[in-house]
């Protein structure tokens, strides 16, 4: 006779694999890949936030700081290639990665300019 006490069961003896994301590189991963079913909300997101913050920003360093005119090549670069791989239905992976980039690069140039 068994009973649930003497009965054997397969699951009891099993390990339960823990799927912690521990490296920087895992949990960036694994934060694209639940980014994955909205490119266009990064894709709008990346548009405005680079159309408000980063186009207004070769003419403050042209006019009042009098940097060169390849900084606003470099900003209209950043900007379409950011619209071409919206637009070319590129993934959140590349969409956020472009955003990053143009973030660090503008920071640099204002603080190269500024200081």
């Amino acid at each position: 006779m068994a009973t649930t006490i003497t009965h054997h069961t397969g699951w009891a003896h099993e390990r339960a694999e823990a799927n912690l994301a521990t490296t920087t590189d895992a949990k960036l991963s694994a934060f694209f890949e639940r980014q994955a079913p909205y490119p266009t909300i990064w894709f709008l997101f990346s548009l405005t936030f680079q159309g408000v913050v980063f186009l207004p920003l070769p003419v403050v360093l042209i006019d009042y700081f009098h940097a060169p005119v390849y900084i606003l090549v470099v900003t209209m670069g950043l900007f379409f290639a950011n619209l071409i791989a919206g637009m070319a239905n590129s993934g959140v992976r590349t969409i956020i990665s472009l955003l990053a980039s143009s973030i660090v690069i503008h920071l640099a140039l204002l603080a190269f300019y500024l200081l």
